[in-house]
């Protein structure tokens, strides 16, 4: 600064701290589907920022930060035990830049596979003949075996 014929002076220095833009990267899930009551891992890449791992029962509404598991700040996330298909994203913020949200992995939940009951129609039958067996109370896909 000068003022008139006096001698300058500086002012003091001020500093400027420029964080990169927030960048969301790719989440991924380690397994999906997975058998229900179990757990699985979310990872997030190619991100800049700090993270924070939420999840939706539907992938696109009713986003909450995760309170469960472990690594819910971190670039790998441990779910906990599962009993519906659950999606994650992570939230990602670069200092005071707007954040920026990840992909989203969906975590597809199977129900837990449940044997039923076989019966037959008919039993004892004559060598030679047929009967029809039937399965009730299972759960999942039916591949038949004989012994």
């Amino acid at each position: 600064m000068t003022s008139g014929a006096c001698t300058s002076a500086n002012s003091t220095t001020a500093a400027v701290l420029v964080s990169p833009i927030s960048v969301g990267g790719t989440a991924t899930a380690t397994a999906s589907p997975i058998c229900s009551g179990s757990s699985t891992t979310v990872n997030v890449s190619g991100n800049t920022g700090t993270i924070q791992w939420q999840q939706s029962p539907d992938g696109t509404s009713g986003w909450a930060n995760v309170t469960g598991g472990s690594g819910s700040t971190s670039a790998q996330y441990s779910t906990p035990n599962l009993s519906l298909t659950t999606y994650y994203r992570a939230v990602v913020t670069s200092g005071a830049c707007t954040s920026a949200n990840s992909t989203t992995a969906a975590v597809l939940v199977s129900p837990i596979s449940v044997g039923g009951t076989a019966t037959a129609t008919a039993s004892p039958i004559c060598s030679g003949s047929s009967t029809t067996v039937n399965v009730s109370g299972n759960t999942g896909t039916i591949q038949w075996q004989q012994s």
